[in-house]
């Protein structure tokens, strides 16, 4: 499917890491120089360790991080890493003095046994032992059939205003018993307001030659469709968000339930599109990008 077809279904709706070690499960670590760091951060932080008996789960985390007013520095990177053998997936976003966040990684694990959630801090301003105030909790969902889209090793995007990218793509052919599904779609993006945090998987740094301190206008929808049948291409849930010079680095979340329309077909595909409204260029990161279709209702966390 086209992007130019999915831009023109969602301007309508809308008006208003490194490779995980299997057993052992060491800490993730962190490669210095993506953080853009000028001192090592301290090591990252156990928040929780479940075991969920295995077999395909959907895992999520819950971490909420802040900073508070008596730390040096306007702002901290919280970096926030799922893993579950040799699954795993990362988030991260910067952290104002005084504020909190919260993100919420999730991925569709195939076999979902002894699972950690892992949190780091990184002072940006240099001073290495300044860490933020962290908890977190892990959950997941009882055993699913499902699919998931998932490239952690893809190189990342930049798409400029009035650009859109198509990502983490999933087709799955639903089985019989399945009439509602549930529909994830989570991206991590980084503002082109300075050029470090733009590249991974070994990239160049993309945001060279097209820093604009700005910030990005950008909308991001969950959109499922039939393949080969003349049913409509149908978002399910969008927003829009800015993703300012001070967080850099935003994680979008969204989920959704679908009634499965059997007279289109037992077959979906499920994506994410993102779309620069305005402002500075973005760039799509392929860890902790991720869409996910299930076959019973979205994960709750308590």
């Amino acid at each position: 499917m086209s992007i130019p077809r999915l831009l023109a279904v969602v301007l309508v709706l809308v008006v208003p890491m490194a490779s995980p070690a299997a057993a052992a499960e060491p800490s993730p670590g962190l490669d210095a120089r993506a953080t853009e760091a000028s001192a090592p951060p301290p090591p990252p932080r156990r928040l929780a360790t479940e075991t969920f008996g295995g077999g395909q789960r959907l895992v999520a985390g819950r971490v909420t991080a802040s900073m508070p007013p008596p730390l040096l520095g306007s702002k901290m990177l919280l970096v926030v890493t799922l893993r579950c053998g040799t699954e795993g997936i990362r988030d991260n976003q910067n952290v104002g003095r005084g504020t909190t966040v919260t993100l919420t990684p999730r991925l569709l694990v195939p076999d979902a046994r002894t699972c950690t959630l892992w949190a780091q801090s990184v002072d940006l301003g240099g001073s290495p032992d300044q860490e933020l105030v962290v908890t977190g909790v892990l959950r997941a969902s009882p055993e699913v059939a499902g699919a998931r889209g998932y490239r952690p090793g893809d190189p990342p995007v930049r798409i400029a205003a009035g650009q859109a990218v198509e990502v983490a793509p999933v087709t799955w052919a639903v089985p019989d018993g399945a009439p509602v599904l549930a529909v994830f779609g989570d991206v991590k993006t980084t503002t082109c307001t300075i050029v470090g945090g733009s590249r991974e998987n070994g990239s160049p740094y993309l945001c060279e030659g097209h820093v604009d301190p700005t910030g990005s206008y950008i909308r991001v929808s969950v959109v499922v469709e039939y393949p080969g049948s003349s049913c409509p291409v149908m978002p399910l849930s969008t927003q829009n968000v800015f993703v300012d010079p001070l967080r850099h680095h935003v994680m979008t979340y969204q989920e959704a339930l679908h009634p499965l329309l059997r007279t289109c077909g037992s077959t979906v595909r499920v994506t994410v599109v993102v779309q620069v409204l305005f402002g500075s260029d973005l760039v799509v990161h392929a860890q902790g990008t991720t869409t996910a279709v299930i076959s019973r209702g979205p994960l709750r966390l308590t």
